[in-house]
């Protein structure tokens, strides 16, 4: 199977399990992701690129002053949409392209654990993507992962692509190949040079996060 149907079908498969997590309330790092994401929304539009199941949709969307929420999962959609999350809209939308977004341009963009999926061929096709969907000058705020000393999950390369991978498994058994790239302070910062005006960068296991000013499309 091609890893980004693999991808696909493992976030598809996943939605029923991930649905629980909303049950858990953050703490520790995530309370203060949360509240950074919060205060970046506040009063602003919003564009969130892969949603999942709204776990993040429902802390911007209620202080922005409008969020779009998108996703190619339609198992993951069918969740946040039935959180009933205010003033977000939560929309099929494919990350690379952004057709259904409409013709506004947003004031703030975020992705939750999103970008560890992106193929490194691909970084130049999303960020022009999503910055086209973003005003001049828009704040964005990128969150991931830091790879952990004891991850179970099996974590290798190939030379053809560059990327990284993972086979993950579902209770149910199913196992799934997909691209997850735990990247370095240095390399967010090489990576996102092209897009990025005033990059503030934290790196704290278990995650990263780090903020930006849009300043342009790739070329």
């Amino acid at each position: 199977m091609a890893t980004a149907d693999s991808m696909h079908a493992y976030y598809c498969d996943r939605a029923p399990y991930m649905a629980k997590g909303l049950e858990i309330a953050p703490s520790g790092q995530l309370r203060e992701i949360i509240a950074e994401l919060e205060a970046r929304a506040k009063d602003r539009t919003v564009l969130e690129i892969a949603c999942g199941t709204g776990y993040f949709t429902r802390f911007a969307g209620p202080v922005s002053r409008q969020t779009t929420a998108t996703d190619v999962s339609e198992e993951m959609l069918r969740v946040a949409r039935s959180l009933g999350i205010a003033k977000a809209r939560v929309i099929y939308d494919d990350a690379y392209l952004l057709h259904n977004v409409g013709d506004e341009r947003f004031e703030f963009g975020f992705a939750m654990h999103w970008v560890s999926h992106i193929p490194l061929a691909r970084w130049p096709e999303f960020f022009t993507a999503f910055h086209s969907r973003l005003k001049p000058g828009a704040t964005v705020m990128l969150v991931d992962d830091i790879r952990r000393p004891n991850d179970a999950d099996p974590w290798y390369s190939k030379l053809a692509t560059r990327d990284t991978y993972e086979i993950r498994q579902l209770p149910n058994g199913e196992s799934y190949e997909i691209v997850k790239t735990f990247f370095s302070a240095d390399e967010l910062r090489t990576l996102l040079q092209p897009y990025a005006d005033n990059l503030q960068i934290r790196y704290e296991r278990p995650r990263w996060w780090l903020t930006y000013d849009a300043h342009r499309a790739a070329n």
